[in-house]
């Protein structure tokens, strides 16, 4: 049961769109084969939802959001951002796509943190690593993941452009989490 203050709250992340959904079918596949097994406890990002985040905000009141877009929407770069995308990774709990670390991909995530952290956002205390989340699993999952990292630990993806960023909002479903894109910001004039 949902819980009056529940409702004026939201959760938030800033990322960018990720547009090589074709280049990575093979893999999405074998995640979902993968997934099959119950014992995997994998569950597969939908292809709706991949993207590269920039900054976690995590809870956010409504109230908030207004100032949130409008220092956002001041934030310029003086170019978009070609993003290359290599390899695969893994966290605690999550199979990823590297993105490939560029100068103003950093500028960017650097500058939002600052921007959110003046607004009373959590400041990020750890370095910034770009990659798009493509599958989730639990901690008492059964994976087997040398598999995945010989057959695309080295994979080239490939390259896409960005020109601008979005302010999501993220629900939690029964059928998993789902991305929905509150604004949109150009990152160039």
């Amino acid at each position: 049961m949902n819980s009056k203050n529940d409702k004026n709250k939201l959760r938030c992340f800033i990322g960018m769109r990720f547009s090589l959904a074709k280049e990575i079918r093979f893999l999405q596949q074998s995640l979902a084969h993968i997934a099959c097994d119950p014992r995997s406890k994998l569950r597969v990002v939908d292809e709706s939802n991949l993207h590269v985040t920039l900054k976690f905000l995590g809870t956010t009141e409504h109230n908030q959001l207004r100032d949130l877009t409008k220092a956002l929407s001041t934030l310029r770069l003086k170019s978009t951002i070609e993003l290359n995308c290599r390899g695969l990774g893994f966290f605690y709990n999550s199979i990823w796509i590297g993105v490939e670390r560029n100068e103003t991909l950093c500028e960017l995530a650097t500058l939002l943190d600052k921007k959110c952290a003046v607004l009373g956002f959590k400041q990020e205390s750890k370095a910034y690593v770009p990659h798009v989340t493509v599958a989730r699993f639990s901690k008492n999952a059964r994976l087997d993941l040398s598999r995945l990292m010989s057959a695309y630990g080295d994979s080239d993806w490939g390259s896409f452009s960005v020109s601008e960023f979005n302010l999501y909002k993220s629900q939690t479903l029964p059928q998993g989490a789902r991305y929905s894109i509150i604004d949109s910001f150009s990152l160039t004039d």
